[in-house]
């Protein structure tokens, strides 16, 4: 969704940003002019995202991730007054997946309130995708999304002092995985994971004492969650952020050699506070006894296993078009979804469904790493990792469950294509330039 009617920014418009957020190697010529509007369009929208996690499951709060998300289009909407911002592929993509399951309506009409759930989200992705376009944006969204950990913090605290309490005095069980506010406890693992990521991206883009506040709110709330919560998904998020925090550190200014030295660094300052966090989770063993003992040693795996064959098996009686939306639940003995994204869409959506899911996976995220390797400045190269690395543990996280629906990740991925249609669209014109 780049548009090329772009304004040049001068020094002094550039200034006040660049003072808490490094963005001005993306504030070139041909780069995006963030208004008022847009910025207040964005805040209200990532406040919208945000609130997802903490209030959407509360009975007293729920309206307010509802509002806000409201809002958002409104504003949405009024931008497009402005300008009309081109489609990235992934979200056309996204889009006609949502689009082609409504067809299961003429015959399904009873699926109506998962499928209306499944539009809002799709509507508040093309908000996004409208509204984020600067680096000024993104990063705020990415802000707010961590200050959202004090809230949560906030919210849970009395449950989490008494798990901390408990945890040197007795052996917690299954029963006492924390969830919390959340959904459930793999919910509340994985968006401790995506918190930590979030002020580690706010860290490394940041500038002065500000970015250390991120830093700590994202790591200390999100590591306390994850640490509770016994979420297999949340142990491999760490893992992963272990492997990507050093590359996200390593672009500099400086020489090579000395860039190579500091990645290596701080890899393993990284996994050694992965691998001591990991030796002491309560809740470890639920990660490993599936690889030492089998699927079958845990009813969980075991379950989720037969899920995935089952996916497969409905899968194939419709190998085209699939089953329809909720398939796997309508048609499946199970009566839920599949806990993977991959399998469910292939199930309900066929060859064609997926192959609209597969494009918005994939392109982004080959964009992305084209991008993080061609960018000439550590700032834009820096925020392009950080969002690949998002896009990473999306990705992971969708093995192991279900989120073409997230009210979360769909939006903040949209966000994330509306940031590369507009990195595409200053390559443009610094080209058309030339």
């Amino acid at each position: 969704m780049a548009h090329y009617n772009t304004q040049l920014m001068g020094a002094s418009a550039a200034r006040p940003a660049s003072e808490f957020w490094n963005v001005g190697a993306l504030e070139q010529a041909g780069g995006s002019s963030d208004g008022m509007v847009a910025m207040a369009a964005a805040g209200v929208c990532a406040a919208a995202i945000g609130s997802v996690p903490v209030f959407s499951n509360s009975d007293r709060f729920s309206f307010i991730p509802q509002a806000l998300a409201a809002l958002a289009v409104g504003l949405a909407c009024l931008t497009l007054l402005k300008r009309i911002p081109r489609i990235h592929v992934a979200v056309m993509a996204y889009t006609g997946l949502v689009a082609f399951w409504g067809i299961t309506l003429l015959s399904e009409p009873e699926i109506w309130p998962e499928y209306r759930t499944l539009l809002k989200v799709c509507v508040l992705a093309l908000a996004a995708h409208v509204i984020f376009r600067s680096p000024r944006q993104i990063l705020l969204l990415f802000a707010i999304y961590t200050a959202t950990g004090l809230v949560t913090l906030a919210m849970n605290w009395d449950e989490i002092h008494v798990l901390g309490a408990s945890i040197s005095g007795a052996q917690l069980s299954e029963k006492d995985r924390f969830a919390g506010t959340f959904l459930n406890a793999n919910s509340a693992g994985t968006y401790g994971v995506v918190l930590m990521l979030s002020g580690l991206i706010m860290f490394f883009n940041g500038r002065g004492w500000w970015r250390w506040s991120f830093l700590l709110i994202g790591l200390l709330t999100g590591l306390s969650i994850c640490f509770f919560s016994g979420s297999r998904k949340a142990m491999l998020g760490l893992a992963f952020l272990a492997v990507i925090v050093p590359w996200m550190a390593g672009p500099s200014r400086k020489t090579r050699q000395r860039s190579i030295i500091r990645a290596l660094a701080a890899m393993v300052v990284t996994l050694a506070l992965v691998g001591l966090v990991l030796s002491n989770l309560p809740f470890v063993n639920r990660l490993l006894v599936p690889f030492t003992e089998g699927i079958a040693a845990d009813s969980s795996s075991e379950t989720r296993f037969a899920m995935l064959v089952k996916a497969f098996e409905l899968w194939a009686a419709n190998p085209f078009f699939g089953c329809g939306f909720d398939g796997f639940s309508r048609l499946s003995e199970f009566g839920v979804y599949s806990h993977t994204t991959f399998g469910e869409v292939l199930c309900n959506g066929g060859i064609f469904g997926f192959s609209l899911l597969a494009i918005f996976y994939l392109l982004p995220a080959v964009q992305l790493l084209r991008l993080a390797r061609s960018a000439n400045g550590m700032g834009s190269s820096r925020l392009t990792i950080g969002l690949f690395a998002f896009w990473g543990v999306f990705t992971l996280f969708s093995f192991f469950a279900v989120l073409f629906d997230s009210r979360e990740y769909v939006p903040i991925s949209a966000a994330i294509c509306a940031y590369l249609q507009e990195q595409r669209g200053q390559q443009w014109y610094a080209t058309e330039k030339m």
